[in-house]
């Protein structure tokens, strides 16, 4: 099982992150799919509200992530799980902590692919390559305003 940890502040009080972060539509605007993001149930996001998403690929749609929010805990601590087609659910967390600075935030996931753990250190490249750039997506945003 790997771990992975990334942990960086956005100028923006926890309210701010919070608001941003337990959206997830605007996940699909930070997301480097672009794809389609369906949540049930409608409205504000809470324990227990799941989220498919999906995008096309080479002219069919594809059924990409399945989130289950598993932790709430406003303003401090966000949970969930994520399904990936093939692979075992992940555990993925944020973490929210007023600073001088605004909130640094930190982003945790749990890998553990059980017999595929050949696949790890691939996944792990992929996941060190993406976040960088979702959660600069995400930053760019909340610290905008949007």
């Amino acid at each position: 099982m790997r771990r992975i940890e990334m942990s960086w502040v956005i100028h923006r009080p926890p309210e701010d992150v919070w608001k941003f972060v337990t959206n997830f539509d605007n996940w699909a605007k930070a997301s480097i799919s672009k794809g389609e993001w369906r949540r049930t149930p409608e409205g504000a996001t809470v324990l227990g509200t799941t989220v498919e998403t999906s995008r096309r690929i080479l002219g069919r749609t594809r059924h990409l992530h399945s989130y289950v929010v598993t932790e709430f805990e406003p303003y401090k601590v966000f949970g969930m799980t994520d399904k990936f087609p093939g692979m075992r659910r992940m555990n993925q967390r944020f973490t929210l902590e007023p600073t001088p600075d605004g909130t640094r935030v930190t982003r945790s996931v749990q890998l553990d692919l059980g017999r595929g753990r050949l696949l790890e250190p691939a996944l792990h490249w992929i996941v060190r390559r993406t976040w960088p750039v979702e959660t600069a997506g995400m930053t760019r945003l909340i610290e905008r305003g949007d």
